[in-house]
């Protein structure tokens, strides 16, 4: 059974991945893409992996299977991608959901972009400052969303002005302390995962996606090597104990790791590639619900109950993975798994029910993506939690799409009030766009671009509509 489980998680990873690249190389969809995250997050916690438990006996120290679950998880796997990729598909044709995505329709000018990027870094570092218990844990969720979208705004600024160098340090500085703040207060790669993200995100968004796809593909190949190289450095010194998560602390272990490679671990690089998810996914699969109660719609009603303070609630709903600690014996970071929620939830319909949301919720998000490519606030606020959005399928995938949604909404509800209070100084003032942008909005030709395929996505997507583009190109002066 081991052999079928290795060989269903690889042909769900080469079914998955051809998904996206069918999507990519046609021109019909972005490379950068809610999509293009969810799936390499699922082809590396659930592909990957399970080729390692499969093939290479990494069952890991905390649960040895009894060889029950293999054969449920190897029909689950391929389900799971069957239905997402249906649902993802349905989700992008669904007008009627883009009604409801706030639009933050803000001037890229210069003054709206310093001042984004200032709000959102100032509420970042009052967040680190401690305020109780319930505070800080509510605004810790929001964080390294806030330093992320910052992060985004000054890539945007320097994709606008490559060739100034207050734009470089402007960027680097921004970039810096988005990363530094997103590290600081706890141990998640996921925060400064986000932060090299929102970076690649939206050079591809300004710059890269009106290149010809050698060009795009070659280029987000290097940034993918400097993020996984990160992953390992950081993953070598991230675990230190609670008193030296401070921002000050931070800088130093950096520094240290900087110039003395010793303080690495030697693990680092097994902590990264070897995952929990599918053997944590075979445990639930082999002990629900023979010795372990379904637990229905826990992952819904830790969502909406999330921001409900314990205090008040004592005995309010816990996550999945707390409850594996919990029957495990261990006080440790475990992930379920996407397919392990599901499972536990409701068995194959259950499973079948998470494929179908989360391909929905893509879908929905995508097309609202492509239908505001050319606003920086829009895509920075989405982009700014791609660390979450790549971790959904390893879970806590309940705590995962509630960190996403609060960064998404706390954002957008910063730059939005900006946006309300003032537009009316930013539209005096002249706009800050990228000249590959400016010229795809007003159909002019594009130096280097790949003229065979077309960005043209729906019949209402605005960024196509010529009078559209004109009148937001006419918004401001030029400068």
């Amino acid at each position: 059974m081991e052999t079928l489980l290795g060989i269903s998680a690889i042909v769900t990873t080469a079914m998955l991945l051809l998904f996206v690249a069918n999507g990519v190389f046609r021109r019909e969809h972005d490379l950068m893409s809610y999509r293009t995250f969810f799936v390499v997050g699922f082809c590396f916690f659930y592909g990957l992996a399970t080729v390692f438990v499969a093939f290479m006996e990494q069952a890991g120290f905390i649960y040895i299977p009894t060889g029950e679950g293999y054969l449920p998880l190897a029909i689950c796997t391929p389900l799971f991608a069957i239905v997402y990729m249906v649902s993802d598909r349905f989700g992008g044709k669904l007008s009627v959901a883009q009604r409801i995505i706030p639009k933050l329709d803000i001037p890229p000018t210069t003054a709206s972009l310093f001042l984004g990027i200032a709000l959102c870094e100032i509420v970042a570092i009052i967040a680190l400052t401690p305020l109780g218990d319930y505070f800080t844990a509510l605004l810790a969720q929001v964080r390294p969303g806030l330093a992320a979208c910052a992060a985004g705004l000054a890539t945007y600024y320097l994709v606008s002005s490559k060739f100034n160098p207050i734009a470089w340090m402007i960027f680097l500085g921004v970039f810096t302390l988005s990363l530094l703040i997103c590290v600081s207060g706890g141990t998640d790669r996921r925060f400064a995962l986000s932060v090299f993200m929102v970076t690649a995100w939206v050079w591809y968004y300004f710059d890269l996606r009106y290149r010809s796809m050698a060009n795009i593909v070659g280029k987000m190949a290097v940034a993918g090597g400097v993020v996984v190289f990160f992953l390992i450095f950081y993953s070598g010194f991230r675990n230190v104990s609670k008193d030296e998560w401070s921002f000050a602390n931070r800088v130093e272990q950096f520094k240290t790791a900087s110039t003395g490679p010793s303080v690495i671990r030697d693990d680092a690089v097994r902590s990264v590639l070897f995952q929990d998810a599918p053997i944590n996914t075979l445990y639930i699969m082999e002990n629900y619900p023979s010795t372990q109660a379904l637990d229905p719609f826990n992952g819904l009603i830790f969502f909406v109950t999330n921001p409900i303070p314990r205090f008040l609630w004592e005995n309010k709903p816990i996550a999945l993975g707390v409850n594996l600690q919990q029957q495990f014996g261990i006080n440790a970071n475990l992930g379920p798994g996407i397919i392990g929620h599901g499972w536990s939830e409701g068995l194959w319909i259950g499973v079948a029910g998470y494929a179908l949301f989360f391909g929905l919720l893509c879908g929905i998000i995508d097309r609202a993506l492509k239908n505001n490519a050319a606003n920086p606030f829009f895509m920075s606020v989405f982009g700014s939690s791609l660390g979450n959005v790549i971790g959904l399928p390893r879970g806590e995938t309940s705590l995962f799409l509630v960190l996403w949604f609060s960064t998404t909404v706390a954002s957008a509800m910063i730059l939005g009030g900006m946006g309300m209070v003032m537009n009316p100084v930013f539209r005096s003032l002249p706009i800050v766009m990228p000249e590959r942008v400016r010229n795809w909005l007003l159909g002019a030709e594009v130096e280097g671009a790949d003229h065979e395929h077309d960005y043209g996505t729906t019949s209402d997507d605005s960024l196509q509509d010529p009078q559209v583009a004109q009148a937001y190109m006419e918004d401001a002066p030029r400068g």
